[in-house]
Formats: structure tokens, sequence, C-alpha cells
């Protein structure tokens, strides 16, 4: 089988992209790959020779429809596309809501989303707009210049780590503080980008390199039943990755926020509600109550969600056992923290280190 690899090297997502179809290839022998550059004449040139399928990542629709056109099998990476060709994407409706998720659990309730007029910008707006409104709250858009005009505390989701930086930027020109008075959050998880932010910028982990493995599973089969790919695959995000650009607690009573801050430095100790009240010297009720006014949530759920945040990071950067992280989050045992992953997030501690690695 030969097999055209249309990526832009230059692209940081190509690059996480061909990781996921290596580790296809050591598992599944007999392609014949050949890197081509995503232009209309370096393409043409490729389907001159009669190749079997073609994986990329471009949103060319120039390129798109000679592949169409050739009947070659191909699947596209990353890009929608309305043209008859396999899909591997990632789920938008899930990053707007793990975003939305991210901002509610610190006690945002304002919430702004800064991107461009294209269609990626467009749909993931658009998917961050409904999960604000089911969260029971409203959003604005906002260009850079009228990030000073926005309601503050306010949580930001950037179309990207790229316009994240610049936001980022931005608020340090107008001496906005970050976070307290404005959460950026970016979209891609590129360390290198997100780390040139002052303070470093929290993004949402996508799973690239799942996303290679994926086309090329679905490339592999379809061209083993004979049969052109028209599948369209949507693949969750990993996880919000929390750097100090959203590291803030963003609620107006100070009995809230402190414990907010309580629970988020005692996930796996003997630290419980009671003695969260007793160190804030309030009620349990009283705690309880206000804390539903602040956030819409109660403690217990807040608590929760803080370990749950945990258990994803350790899933995901150690190679700790489920019983270990656990014990560390303060769930107890491999049942509870799986119980508990599954109900926030759909996905058990296996599926999740998945998310990332093939």
């Amino acid at each position: 089988m030969r097999i055209g690899l249309g990526f832009d090297l230059e692209s940081y997502r190509s690059h996480s992209y061909l990781r996921g179809i290596s580790n296809y290839l050591r598992e599944h022998r007999g392609w014949s790959t050949q890197l081509v550059e995503p232009t209309a004449r370096n393409v043409a040139e490729f389907l001159s020779g009669k190749p079997d399928g073609f994986l990329t990542a471009t949103a060319d629709d120039v390129l798109l429809e000679l592949l169409e056109h050739a009947g070659v099998a191909t699947v596209v990476l990353g890009e929608r596309t309305l043209r008859q060709l396999g899909q591997v994407l990632v789920d938008e409706s899930e990053i707007g809501g793990i975003a939305v998720e991210h901002f509610t659990t610190r006690g945002y309730r304002h919430f702004g989303y800064v991107g461009s007029d294209s269609a990626l910008s467009s749909g993931r707006e658009h998917a961050f707009g409904l999960a604000v409104e089911r969260a029971g709250f409203c959003y604005e858009k906002f260009g850079l210049r009228s990030l000073a005009t926005c309601r503050k505390p306010v949580g930001l989701l950037c179309e990207s780590d790229a316009v994240a930086l610049a936001v980022s930027e931005r608020c340090r020109l107008a001496k906005l503080e970050v976070p307290q008075a404005v959460a950026i959050l970016g979209v891609g998880d590129h360390e290198s980008v997100c780390g040139l932010g002052e303070p470093p910028i929290s993004s949402v982990q996508l799973p690239f390199e799942r996303t290679g493995y994926e086309a090329a599973t679905l490339l592999g089969h379809s061209l083993d039943n004979q049969q052109k790919p028209t599948q369209t695959i949507l693949l969750p995000p990993t996880r919000v990755v929390n750097r100090s650009s959203t590291d803030a607690v963003a609620v107006g009573d100070r009995l809230v926020g402190h414990a907010m801050e309580l629970m988020r430095s005692h996930l796996a100790g003997p630290v419980g509600i009671l003695e969260v009240c007793r160190k804030l010297k309030c009620s349990r009720r009283m705690l309880e109550r206000r804390f539903s006014a602040s956030t819409g949530f109660t403690p217990a759920q807040a608590w929760a969600r803080f370990r749950v945040e945990e258990a994803q990071r350790l899933l995901v950067d150690t190679d700790l056992s489920v019983e270990t992280i656990a014990t560390r989050t303060g769930f107890g045992d491999g049942r509870r923290v799986t119980l508990a992953l599954r109900r926030a997030t759909g996905r058990t501690p296996s599926a999740l280190r998945r998310s990332l690695l093939c």
C-alpha cells in the first residue's frame, strides 16, 4: 500500500499527528509512506503515481477536491470538510464544556471569547456559548482592544494558544491582572507558546497524537475493506492543563474563596468539610448556603471537581497506578476514583490515559 502524508512540517500539530501515524505503522506493517508538501501542485504530482491512500491535515478545498476527484481513499485530520472524505476531529462541544467547568469550578460567573472569524473559531465560539448558557450564564465576544471594557473577573476562552498569548500581552499593557481580573484559557496546549505568557497560560489539551493514530486506523480499515472512508470520528479533548493564568478563585464572598483555597490544598489529607468550617469559624449550614449562592454548587461538589482535575493530571502526566492516584486525590481506592472520573468525563482511567497516547 502506497500512502501519502500531506502535512506542513513547520506545524506543531503535524509532528504530533505523524507520531500517532508512526505508532500505527509499527503495529500494522505493509504501508509505504511518502511525505508530500500539501500544495495542489505537489499533491497532483503524487496522485500521478496512483497511490492507495492519503492522510492530511489541510483544509485547502482545492487540494481536497483533487484527492476526491482522483478517488483516492483520504482521511483529513483536525479540519472539517463538507467533502465525502474520512475525518478525525476534536469534539468542539466538549472543548466548550470543559472550559466552562474549569472556570465555574473556580467561581467565575462572567465569560468571554476571543477569536477570529475563521470557520474553526466560529464553531469553537458557538460550542463555548452553548456550554455557558447550559451553566446558566452569558458570554460576550471580545477583541483585543475591547478587553478593558469587559465585566471582571472574567473567564476568557481563546481560539488558540497563540491568541491566548496575544490576550496575555494585551492585559499586561492595559495593566489588567491575570488571573485575578482576567483568567485566560487557550486551546491546544502548545507548551512552548503557553510558557511565553506572563503568567504561563492554561490550555485545553487536545489529543493530536491520538488523532493521527485514529486517522491511520480509519484509513487502514477502509483499504482492507476496499471502501472509501467517509466516516467522521469525534475525539474528546484530553483535559484542561491548569497553569497560572487561570489559577485563582474568583468569588466575591471571601469566606467561600478561603474555603475553596483550603479544598485545593487538601485533596488527599484528613481534612473534611467540618474541619474547613472549624478553620473558617463558621457553621456547615452557613458555608453551604453561601457557597451555593456564590458558585451554584455545594462545597462537596467543588471538592470533588478539584479531586477529579488532579486525578486527570496524574493519569496523563505520570505512570502512577490508579490505586496510588486514588490515595493522592482523596478518593481512597481505585473503584471510587474510576466512578468519579466516569461520572465527570464519561471515561475510565485507562481511556483517559489512551486519550493522549496510542
